[in-house]
């Protein structure tokens, strides 16, 4: 599996979203909505030492604080510098370490916690990550400037998130079904405890069913960034272990370390993907089933306000949308203030009943 050779950066208040793509073929995203990420070093703050030691919980400027998994000799209230091993997902806050990996800026002492010491954006990462990257091309005017200071080079191209197939393909990887040749199917169930693949043939070739279904597997797992324990269920009968060493084969240039386990008792397929990230559906999608998530939906209408009003420069617009989206715009008064600030002029928010999703109308005056 290639590296990426170029970014595509879109996204708007509160959120940036980037692809990753090796020539015209996405190979992964990442979505930054200004949480602390793998690898930042913050000053936190403790808040609880529990008794007989295990984790404390330390504020790390975060909706949610971080977790320590072993026990110090810090006490409540303390001023520690952590830096994060696993970012928050499902309602867990991030993992710590207080073992630093860099040297700490001088004025560390004199800053009150929380507060972030060395924290790059998620763009300016990929780029250290990815050397081999020689294009930036950004969707959202207003995004290139810091584009531009992280990757001097990078161009405005209007439509590329869509016409590059990236709009298409996180559409795609937030679905439980993909499509596999001859009418086949993988079905992705992802729940906190472990991720199901099931692999459906649908009346095409078992054994053609089965090995196009290990490649495909590893690329949505690149694609989805799944991680943590993994379960596939091939199509009964056929040679397995053939099926298990195509698998690793094509995990082989996964840059996260994966770990095919062989074969269950149940044959089924058991792999672990070292998790780090959140995965898309975590940012994306909410319990009970795969459905969008009110955060991000009301990013997604914030963007759509700010395109809304470049084609209609003048028009007093109003965000109509379901209550849990307005309810999360309210409680984030700084992204309001963002896009008003980039609209020149308010934006009415309306909440309303029966709404699923958001609509933009014109503002009552």
């Amino acid at each position: 599996m290639a590296s990426p050779d170029r970014l595509i950066l879109a996204g708007g208040p509160g959120e940036r979203r980037i692809a990753l793509l090796a020539g015209d073929t996405v190979l992964g995203f990442a979505i930054d909505r200004g949480d602390p990420a793998v690898g930042d070093i913050l000053l936190g703050r403790v808040l609880a030492k529990p008794p007989g030691g295990g984790a404390t919980f330390v504020e790390i400027g975060a909706a949610l604080p971080g977790y320590l998994p072993r026990p110090g000799d810090w006490h409540e209230g303390q001023a520690l510098p952590v830096q994060v091993t696993a970012e928050a997902r499902g309602g867990k806050g991030a993992v710590l370490t207080n073992r630093i990996t860099r040297e700490l800026p001088p004025d560390t002492a004199r800053m009150k916690a929380p507060a972030r010491l060395i924290a790059p954006s998620r763009l300016a990462r990929l780029l250290t990550d990815y050397p081999g990257v020689s294009e930036l091309l950004v969707d959202e005017p207003s995004l290139l400037p810091e584009a531009r200071k992280a990757f001097p080079g990078a161009q405005l191209k209007r439509g590329i998130w869509r016409d590059s197939g990236a709009a298409d393909a996180l559409d795609l990887a937030l679905a439980r079904i993909v499509p596999l040749p001859g009418g086949a199917r993988l079905i992705i169930d992802e729940s906190a405890a472990a991720t199901l693949i099931d692999i459906d043939a649908s009346g095409a070739n078992r054994d053609e069913t089965n090995r196009s279904a290990m490649r495909e597997i590893a690329r949505q797992l690149r694609l989805r960034n799944i991680a943590g324990q993994i379960i596939v269920d091939p199509i009964a009968g056929g040679d397995l272990q053939e099926l298990v060493a195509l698998l690793k084969s094509a995990l082989a240039d996964d840059p996260i370390a994966t770990d095919v386990l062989g074969l269950t008792r149940m044959r089924m397929i058991e792999l672990v993907r070292t998790r780090r990230l959140p995965s898309l559906s975590d940012y994306f999608l909410s319990a009970p089933q795969p459905q969008r998530s009110a955060a991000s939906l009301a990013l997604e209408a914030l963007q759509a306000v700010l395109a809304e009003a470049e084609a209609a420069p003048h028009r007093a617009l109003a965000l109509v949308a379901a209550p849990a989206l307005i309810h999360y715009l309210q409680s984030r008064p700084d992204l309001i203030a963002e896009t008003q600030a980039r609209l020149g002029r308010p934006l009415a928010l309306d909440a309303r009943d029966g709404e699923t999703g958001f609509i933009i109308t014109d503002r009552k005056s």
